[in-house]
């Protein structure tokens, strides 16, 4: 037995228990109470937030979310047995969390992602890649308290998400932030035990250090655009096709036009992954700012047609406002203007509400390998 109760540490060992009361130095780093830890993170995690939403959103429905809630409750009974002597209590949280997250990648990519198969007592079969076609892993964690619990060994690649809790709408709302290596997973300007606010995590990694916490800004995570930016598995050679739009800002999501959604669905056939760029003021915000506050506190016809549209075509969305944007001069007039990102080689074009594609001039392509 092991834990923290009333910030003091202990462990039972041949019916001794042996104890420290927190804070106290382990290996440089003061490991401070849990209110101390709470407080810290809940004000980081608040100032990472608009940084967050420039990730790339996926949404789930309804029927997607009972599916998963079911499978994780059930693998929570079994998770009770194998955490009876310390680690996480909140079982069913913790892997809902990480299953929506997993799920939420799995659509977006269509590849295979979440095992929600053979239960088990212990985990130990469960340790190989959550991607295994793009030998890439997911970790999770939640809007409020966005730290990572992270292998002190790393091993491979993971894909970082973020679950946002619902508020007015069905369904679930993901952000993929991007990808990061084993060497930043093991870097100690990330790794932080102070960074885990659960006590049974907390006293399992200070114990037997197979776990810590990972905390990383949005800007050092590395984004990506297609699957060939994230398959990092050396026997999968397969060239994966995408393609990226500018969604018009002039579109409204609530009431397409016939038009449109035969040019989209033109588009986007046979596709691997799709990304659309979404203006947030056309759906009813003045910038990121607002947006990244608001988004799953306001109500309205358009944001719930959006996500259904999103959620049917397995999209991928990112948002910007006008201060994201930055111009090209080669276009002839304004209202042809594109965001300009030049790592995006996949973004192919604006489509406009009548259907019509205004293609991207400058050189992209929608099949390209990066190593």
């Amino acid at each position: 037995k092991y834990g923290i109760v009333n910030e003091l540490l202990f462990i039972a060992f041949d019916n001794t228990y042996y104890c420290r009361r927190l804070p106290f130095i382990y290996k440089g780093e003061e490991i401070r109470t849990h209110a101390e830890r709470w407080h810290t993170l809940n004000n980081w995690s608040k100032g990472q937030l608009k940084d967050i939403y420039s990730g790339i959103h996926i949404f789930l429905s309804q029927e997607e979310t009972d599916y998963v809630q079911k499978k994780s409750n059930e693998r929570a009974i079994y998770k009770n047995k194998e955490h009876k002597k310390g680690d996480n209590n909140d079982n069913f949280h913790r892997i809902s969390t990480g299953s929506i997250c997993e799920m939420a990648i799995e659509k977006f990519t269509k590849t295979r992602t979440t095992d929600l198969s053979n239960m088990s007592v212990s985990s130990r079969p469960f340790q190989v890649a959550d991607n295994q076609e793009l030998n890439i892993g997911i970790k999770s964690c939640e809007q409020y308290n966005t730290v990572y619990i992270v292998e002190t060994q790393a091993k491979r690649n993971e894909l970082l998400c973020v679950r946002v809790p619902r508020q007015k709408r069905k369904g679930n709302h993901v952000i993929c932030r991007g990808i990061v290596s084993p060497d930043m997973l093991k870097d100690k300007q990330y790794v932080c035990k102070n960074s885990l606010i659960d006590d049974g995590i907390l006293s399992k990694s200070l114990f037997f250090g197979s776990k810590t916490g990972f905390k990383i800004e949005q800007k050092d995570i590395n984004t990506f655009y297609s699957l060939n930016e994230i398959n990092h598995n050396l026997d999968n050679h397969k060239i994966y096709a995408a393609k990226n739009l500018l969604i018009d800002k002039a579109v409204d999501f609530s009431c397409l036009s016939d038009e449109f959604i035969k040019s989209f669905e033109n588009e986007i056939k046979d596709l691997d992954t799709n990304i659309i760029y979404v203006n947030v003021s056309s759906l009813g915000f003045a910038g990121m700012e607002q947006f990244s506050k608001q988004y799953e506190y306001f109500e309205s016809e358009i944001i719930s047609a959006f996500e259904e549209f999103a959620s049917k075509y397995k999209l991928g969305v990112i948002f910007y406002d006008s201060n994201s944007i930055r111009f090209n001069s080669r276009l002839l007039n304004n209202q042809n203007n594109f965001l300009n990102f030049d790592n995006d080689h996949y973004l192919m074009g604006r489509i406009k509400a009548n259907g019509e594609v205004i293609k991207q001039k400058k050189n992209r392509v929608n099949c390209l390998r990066v190593s």
